[in-house]
């Protein structure tokens, strides 16, 4: 037989055990994905919120589930395709402005990668083996991660190398693409080998164990 029990509020604490997260917490780290804020950093909002949980991999789950609800397809794929193969032919040393694609796939939204820079960019491999790496989720209708990538004088002053648009900044394969597309580039560019001896990013698991795999400065 069963039993039927009406309550004037919705209440959590009678729900039967379950590994999955608590809807209110699972509404917060929604709430904070929608406002920009990477796995790495509602984990730390979490930690601090509930210190006994460890949910590390169930945050990353609802955070990836909630930016493909969010994420619409790319419209006109193959325009984006034709895009960056009309720009795959590295410009003449007097075009140092003239934006080109080096690297490129472009599948679907879930399947992109575009790297896109200038030689007047590049040039600045020459003078710094440091290379400072971030991503805004802000200017793109698709939510897709755009990667800034440059270096730094000791001035503080940020000098761009390019711009990489991709699908996901958590994987490892995604950041070992990076580095070596990034390498030969510069190298085939400038006529001379450029070496990366440090990598400033946030953290991520993705860049971490890309930069563990593929030891900088060594990578083909």
């Amino acid at each position: 037989s069963y039993e039927a029990f009406y309550f004037s509020s919705h209440n959590h604490e009678l729900r039967a055990d379950t590994t999955r997260l608590s809807s209110p917490l699972r509404h917060n780290i929604r709430d904070m994905a929608d406002n920009g804020l990477t796995p790495l950093q509602i984990k730390k909002v979490v930690k601090v919120l509930h210190p006994d949980l460890s949910i590390d991999s169930k945050i990353k789950s609802v955070v990836e589930y909630r930016q493909q609800e969010n994420r619409s397809c790319i419209k006109f794929t193959e325009e984006l395709r034709a895009w960056c193969l009309q720009r795959t032919a590295i410009p003449g040393p007097i075009d140092m402005h003239e934006i080109f694609v080096p690297y490129f796939h472009v599948v679907d939204v879930n399947n992109t990668f575009i790297f896109m820079t200038t030689r007047q960019l590049l040039s600045t491999c020459l003078h710094s083996s440091v290379l400072a790496i971030d991503c805004t989720y802000k200017v793109t209708s698709n939510a897709l991660p755009l990667s800034v990538f440059g270096t730094s004088d000791m001035n503080r002053k940020f000098y761009p190398m390019g711009l990489c648009l991709i699908s996901t900044d958590e994987s490892a394969t995604t950041y070992k693409t990076f580095f070596r597309e990034l390498q030969v580039c510069a190298s085939r560019i400038n006529y001379q080998t450029y070496t990366i001896s440090h990598a400033m990013a946030d953290g991520a698991a993705g860049i971490t164990s890309a930069m563990s795999e593929l030891p900088l400065g060594n990578i083909p």
